[in-house]
């Protein structure tokens, strides 16, 4: 109904049956192109030469008529030879040989083959049989030290193929569409992706995937690998969750606007004007493979550094709370400075965020008494602590001498902030500490915080274990961290409470 004026549409006489609108509608709509993730049980049971069922059908076939059937194969045969020896002749850009077409694709699938599978692929028309058409199905061969259909090969050659005829169609298509015109653009729809692959030809399938789109096409694809996510081209994704709380449950998709995501930032900078380039520019150079882990998961805990990313983990297992079983993922921002680029797009996204960053409260007991550098540092963290504080709605500490520093750890259902330094609230709990932290170093040759920090925890547990219970020894910040992990939720979205909305 909204788009009844955008249908062509013509008037049927009376009386008429309006046959063929399926074949009308197929012959305007693009190609589908779907690749499954699995091959599907139903796809067994058909009558082709290539499976149980089908070879079957031919053996009785084949009882019934055997004499008949020889002559009629022979001049088939025949008339095969001749038609494949006339094929029109292609030149190969490439070399600048005169070949059939056929030859063309071929070389062209084998120069597109991802490297490191020792295989060549070839595209044959399987000779006619009696009880085939004049030509039978077309069948993609490889010889990888035994020529056969690539049905039989490994499921790693299988997807390999596959990118192989996406590459190919993409370099011919052109040339493709001008012999055979109609084609027009193709959807590829594909599931999980990333089966059977390595990460270099997953990044290069999914510039596989841009092109693809850049040339006309559209690519649209599930995914749980960070590979496949570029967050630069934010308003592509979308994050489907399941919704529990309906009877039955139903699925809910959320997603976030190239405007309403610079409108995000605007509001909270207190500046106008922020280009689109600037917020791609900033989320590419903080997001990478491992840090897009958050968008695959049922939640998130985001954290300044990887010293809170190697210990955090250990602890919450100790006290029974294992992060990778419930679906939690933790990622280190890089930088306390980083952490809102991270709680933003998530929380946008629908995914359950919970951030923990150190308030670095300078080690004196009367901040007025700052002074120079040690002041303007101050100044600093006590403006990204209260930014912070407002952001992900912690209670704000009582301004001392104009600063916002907390006296004491805070741990709220949505962030934990740290008075000082996570040194200071998790590697002070053992009553020998110092000697635990230089055991570190000397068994390591380093004094790597991430490193010292992973050992502590592991020694804190180990003697936590020889109490009689592992998590004894864990700081009393990550004890009620844990508390809240259960009953995590994603936040209110920051376009909901400033009342941003996407311009139709």
């Amino acid at each position: 109904d909204v788009k009844w004026s955008d249908i062509p549409k013509q008037e049927e006489p009376t009386g008429t049956k309006p046959l063929g609108w399926p074949s009308k509608l197929t012959g305007n709509l693009p190609l589908v192109v779907h690749i499954p993730a699995l091959k599907k049980v139903g796809e067994e049971t058909k009558a082709s030469k290539t499976n149980p069922f089908g070879s079957l059908l031919q053996w009785l076939m084949a009882s019934v008529a055997v004499d008949l059937r020889q002559g009629i194969q022979d001049k088939l045969d025949t008339i095969y030879a001749e038609a494949m020896s006339s094929l029109p002749k292609e030149k190969d850009e490439e070399t600048g040989d005169d070949v059939t077409r056929l030859e063309l694709i071929n070389r062209t699938l084998n120069r597109h083959l991802p490297e490191g599978f020792n295989a060549a692929l070839s595209v044959t028309f399987e000779k006619p049989a009696v009880d085939d058409t004049i030509f039978g199905e077309t069948a993609l061969n490889a010889d990888d030290g035994v020529f056969s259909e690539i049905e039989d090969k490994g499921q790693g050659l299988q997807r390999a193929a596959l990118i192989a005829i996406i590459r190919s169609y993409l370099k011919l298509r052109s040339k493709l569409d001008a012999k055979t015109p109609g084609l027009g653009r193709v959807i590829f729809a594909i599931e999980e992706p990333e089966i059977y692959l390595h990460p270099t030809i997953k990044r290069s399938l999914y510039a596989l995937f841009r092109q693809l789109g850049s040339a006309g096409d559209q690519v649209i694809y599930s995914t749980h690998d960070g590979y496949f996510l570029d967050v630069e081209q934010f308003q592509e994704m979308r994050v489907f969750h399941k919704q529990r709380n309906h009877t039955p449950p139903r699925t809910g998709v959320d997603q976030v606007s190239e405007q309403v995501l610079v409108k995000i930032w605007e509001r909270l900078s207190g500046k106008t004007g922020i280009s689109l380039q600037s917020v791609r520019e900033h989320l590419r150079n903080v997001y990478d493979p491992f840090r897009n882990e958050g968008f695959l998961s049922r939640g998130v805990i985001v954290c300044e550094g990887p010293t809170e990313r190697a210990a955090v983990p250990l602890y919450m297992k100790a006290l029974g709370y294992d992060l990778d079983q419930n679906g939690i993922s933790v990622i280190d921002a890089g930088s306390v400075d980083l952490l809102d680029y991270f709680y933003i797009l998530l929380t946008e996204l629908g995914i359950p965020t919970y951030v923990i960053w150190d308030g670095d409260r300078p080690n004196v007991a009367d901040l007025s008494t700052l002074t120079g550098e040690a002041r303007n540092d101050a100044k600093n963290k006590s403006s990204r602590n209260k930014y912070l504080a407002e952001l992900l709605g912690v209670p704000q500490p009582q301004v001392q001498g104009g600063f916002y520093f907390w006296d004491t750890d805070q741990v709220t259902a949505s962030a934990a902030v740290l008075c000082r330094k996570y040194e200071d609230s998790a590697m002070t709990v053992l009553s020998d500490s110092a000697t635990v932290k230089g055991a570190a170093t000397r068994v390591f040759g380093t004094d790597s915080k991430p490193i010292t920090a992973r050992y502590y925890a592991q020694e804190a547990i180990r003697r936590g274990v020889q109490d009689g219970d592992a998590g004894k020894y864990a700081p009393r910040f990550v004890r009620e961290v844990r508390q809240f992990l259960p009953g995590l939720k994603a936040a209110a979205k920051l376009s909901l409470k400033h009342t941003i909305a996407a311009t139709p």
